[in-house]
């Protein structure tokens, strides 16, 4: 039975492996098809904000394969660099002179923003508290907890204050 399966797994693998290299070889040449035509460029640089706990490391990339394409294709892509573990407030803080850095680089006069998880609530702090509003084309955010998160409530609910006053 063994010479029967290993022939069988090889088949089933050389059907796989083929799958991936035409669907590769597909994705190469749209790929460069969307090069020349610079599909995902836009007229401002797009400011792209992690969630809580990360930082924009060189060796690991919080954002997986989408910076990368969207370069591909004719954006130009910038990091927020805030310390998401922080407040919202000192967050937004290093965001804002995050967004005057990529402004001052690029000369330009705004930037499109892709943020998630809690680097949404840093971006819309930014926005609104300290002035970054007429800087901003356009705020995107992606699973940001806009009103708040159930789990967190429930977790404050069960912590004893001294240990809230302790984590603040």
């Amino acid at each position: 039975w063994t010479p029967v399966i290993n022939l069988i797994l090889f088949h089933h693998s050389g059907r796989i492996a083929r799958k991936d290299f035409y669907f590769e070889r597909a994705k190469a040449e749209l790929n460069l098809t969307r090069q020349e035509s610079e599909i995902c460029r836009t007229k401002y640089p797009v400011l792209m904000v992690h969630g809580i706990f990360f930082r924009d490391w060189q060796l690991f990339n919080y954002w997986g394969r989408i910076p990368a394409e969207l370069r591909k294709n004719g954006a130009r892509i910038f990091y927020g660099k805030q310390q998401s573990a922080q407040s919202i407030e000192k967050s937004a803080q290093e965001l804002h002179q995050q967004i005057h850095a990529v402004l001052e680089q690029t000369g330009a006069e705004k930037i499109n923003i892709i943020a998630h998880s809690k680097g949404g609530l840093d971006s819309r702090y930014a926005l609104s508290k300290l002035g970054d509003a007429p800087y901003v084309a356009s705020l995107t955010t992606i699973n940001t907890p806009h009103r708040g998160c159930a789990w967190v409530d429930d977790a404050l609910q069960k912590i004893p204050v001294s240990v809230q006053n302790w984590l603040d």
